[in-house]
């Protein structure tokens, strides 16, 4: 038989304990930056999931021939170029909430034509810019309410009544109902509150 000297082996569990400990505190820095990583990633996944961005860009040749002025009186023949440029976010709280923005180019004073023409007024200043849309709005348990700047939210049968791209102020409240019949499946019950300015001076109308 062969023996081992007691110093020796004592080095011997030394380095090898040493070794173990090392390797030890290896895993765990490993499993540390694992987990870190994982957390980062995680977080960039879920702000762009909640995160929704829109932007869209008409152009258009315009002919205005025989065209009449306010005033009934015909204008000169003429052809233009015009655009428009609108850009906008939403952005989910959670399941049921939500808030959104969206500018769009347009002079203030023409609600209707949000369209700008090129060569005319300044330009080499600004472009006339303004909030199409603002709002908070909730959907749960069947209700939907939104306060702020929003589209038209009750039935439009044709722009006479009412523009598209006419968004009004307020809040809305509906509530949605479902039927288990073959008579009636559902009923929507709408109303709301908003303000519209006619010559500087504001109206209030409600539904």
């Amino acid at each position: 038989f062969r023996t081992t000297p007691v110093n020796s082996q004592a080095k011997t569990l030394g380095i090898n304990k040493h070794n173990t400990r090392f390797v030890v505190k290896k895993i765990h820095y490993l499993f540390f930056l694992i987990l870190v990583s994982t957390n980062i990633e995680a977080q960039k996944d879920t702000i762009p999931s909640k995160l929704s961005f829109h932007a869209d860009l008409r152009f258009r040749s315009e002919q205005d021939w025989n065209s009449r002025k306010s005033d009934n009186t015909y204008r000169e023949d003429r052809t233009r170029f015009r655009y428009r440029v609108r850009a906008g976010l939403t952005y989910d709280l959670n399941s049921w909430a939500s808030f959104g923005t969206r500018l769009r180019t347009g002079y203030r004073e023409k609600q209707q034509d949000p369209h700008l023409t090129f060569g005319e007024g300044n330009e080499f200043g600004t472009l006339p810019l303004g909030f199409e849309q603002a709002f908070f709005k909730v959907e749960k348990d069947g209700y939907t309410f939104w306060v702020g700047k929003n589209t038209f939210p009750f039935q439009n049968q044709n722009e006479l009544f009412w523009s598209s791209i006419i968004y009004p102020e307020g809040f809305f409240l509906k509530k949605h109902f479902q039927f288990p019949s073959n008579f009636i499946n559902e009923v929507d019950i709408r109303g709301g509150y908003f303000l519209l300015s006619n010559d500087n001076a504001f109206k209030e109308y409600g539904s």
